[in-house]
Formats: structure tokens, C-alpha cells, sequence
């Protein structure tokens, strides 16, 4: 399958964005160019007034996002364009979103593992792999009951342990796994397939493909729904595609497995879905 969708893009929205020419418009032309379909922008945000952000989120109080939001719906560009989000969560039951403002996207995508955000997002009991796989699960598990994200980015995978991670996933058994797996298939949350964590293993050695090729089996197994993002940040960031399509081709995905957001064709999905509509309620 040939990767024509990407669903994890920064703008200067986000604080970590740092290319000012990464405008929704100059990303869809440059993707339309090679072929794209879709895209979906994934700014950060943090709006929830009940728990107050970190520094960082201070910066990503919502409304640079809808103002990408408001150039999506009144824009017109040569492929689909979404309006989405990279929604967060501090802490199992603690979400940076509110139904008020996902109201506003097409759908909402969530992080349950930005683990780098050591002044903020609760921590592993330890730096083992056993701890570190006790808090990737809860996270992951209380991410799919809330069940109010559609997509959940670079999953089951806890950005800054990375040098764990092959001893993390081995020290989780197949059953644990599709016991998580199984509610998000149930539920149709989809699993991205994150083209930047796939180079980190691939050009950084952090850990090996197997270990990954292994969680996304087993959610395949599941019955679990994808979508694949670069998440880019700047131009760099949208030419590895290459790799992706590699991962895609040894999991034997099909167009079949991709969440009904992404499976479109003009303005709807394959089973009929309207794409830009997707509402969480």
C-alpha cells in the first residue's frame, strides 16, 4: 500500500514548530504535488480549565489552533485537509480537552504518552522496563475507556524511554497486549502508525522494528483500525515516507485497515462516512 494520507502535522501552532513555512497551505501543495489525498493538522492543545497546564502547554491554549481551524474550513487546497488536534493527558482520568472545544475539529487525536514532559505528565514508578510498561498500559487502557479520541498517536510507545523500549514490549505478554487491543478495536479508535517514531528506531538504533512490528500485529490481530502520520514539523520530516510504507507492507496492511476518516474518496469514506464531519459528541 502506498502511503497517500498523513495525519500528524504541526504548524507554527505548536510551540515545537519552528519552520514558518510550514503553513497548512504550502503543506498541502507540497503533498498534493506527490500524490497525497489527505492530510490532517495536528496542532497541540491544552484547554481543559479544571487542570492547569505546564509551561509548555501554557503556550497552547487553543486559539492559534482555531485559527487553523477557521483557514481549513474557509481555505481550498488541492487535497482533503482535516482539522484536527494533538490533544494530551497528564495522568489517567486527566485530559487536556473538553467536549466544547473537540466540538470544534473534525475529530480528535491524543497522545497517551508524552512522557517527556517530566514537569507534567505522570511518571513511571522506576526506570525499568516492567514500570515503564505498567504506566504505557494504564495510560493507554484509560485513553480508549474515555474513549472520546478517534486516533491515538505513536501509541503504546513512551517517548523519552525510548532505550527501554525492546525490553518493554518483551516484558508484556500477547494477552496483556490484546487485552488493551481488543476494547480500542471494539471501540474504532485508531492506532497511528508514526513515521517518526519508526526512525528512531530505523536511523537511531533506539530499538529494534521487531518490537513494534510485534504491538502492531498484534492489533491487526485485534481488529484494530489505523492511520499513519509523519508528524512533521518542518520540511525535513516529509521524506520518509519510504520507511513507512516498508512497516505497512510487513504488518500486510490494506486500505481496509485504515480508520473511515482516512478511507476517502472526495468527500466521503469507503463505507460511506462523511469525511470533515466526524463529530465527537
Amino acid at each position: 500500500m502506498r502511503i497517500d494520507i498523513d495525519t500528524h502535522i504541526h504548524t507554527p501552532a505548536s510551540k515545537c514548530c519552528f519552520d514558518p513555512e510550514q503553513t497548512v497551505a504550502n503543506v498541502a501543495e507540497r503533498l498534493a504535488a506527490r500524490g497525497f489525498r489527505l492530510i490532517a493538522v495536528t496542532d497541540h492543545v491544552w484547554v481543559n480549565p479544571d487542570i492547569p497546564p505546564n509551561s509548555w502547554y501554557a503556550r497552547h491554549d487553543g486559539t492559534e489552533l482555531l485559527q487553523t481551524v477557521h483557514a481549513i474550513r474557509n481555505g481550498h487546497f488541492p487535497l482533503k485537509v482535516l482539522a484536527s488536534c494533538e490533544a494530551d493527558m497528564q495522568a489517567p482520568g486527566r485530559y487536556g480537552i473538553t467536549d466544547e472545544f473537540a466540538a470544534q475539529l473534525d475529530y480528535v487525536s491524543l497522545s497517551t504518552d508524552h512522557f517527556q514532559l517530566r514537569d507534567f505528565v505522570q511518571q513511571p514508578s522506576a526506570e525499568t522496563p516492567a514500570a515503564i510498561a505498567e504506566t504505557m498500559l494504564a495510560f493507554f487502557d484509560d485513553a480508549v475507556r474515555w474513549g472520546k479520541a478517534q486516533v491515538l498517536l505513536h501509541p503504546l510507545f513512551p517517548n523519552s524511554y525510548e532505550r527501554f523500549y525492546d525490553d518493554v514490549v518483551a516484558s508484556i505478554s500477547d494477552a496483556r497486549f490484546l487485552d488493551s487491543l481488543g476494547p480500542c478495536a471494539e471501540k474504532r479508535i485508531a492506532l497511528e502508525i508514526n513515521i517518526g517514531v519508526l526512525n528512531c528506531g530505523l536511523d537511531k538504533g533506539a530499538f529494534h522494528w521487531e518490537s513494534l512490528l510485534r504491538v502492531f500485529s498484534l492489533a491487526k490481530q485485534a481488529g484494530c483500525l489505523f492511520t499513519i502520520g509523519s508528524d512533521a514539523h518542518n520540511a525535513g520530516h516529509f521524506t520518509h515516507y519510504d520507511c513507512g510504507e516498508d512497516f505497512i507492507r510487513r504488518l500486510g496492511l490494506t486500505h481496509a485497515d485504515l480508520h473511515p476518516i482516512v478511507r476517502c474518496a472526495g468527500n466521503t469514506g469507503d463505507d460511506g462516512v462523511a469525511v470533515g464531519t466526524f463529530r465527537v459528541s
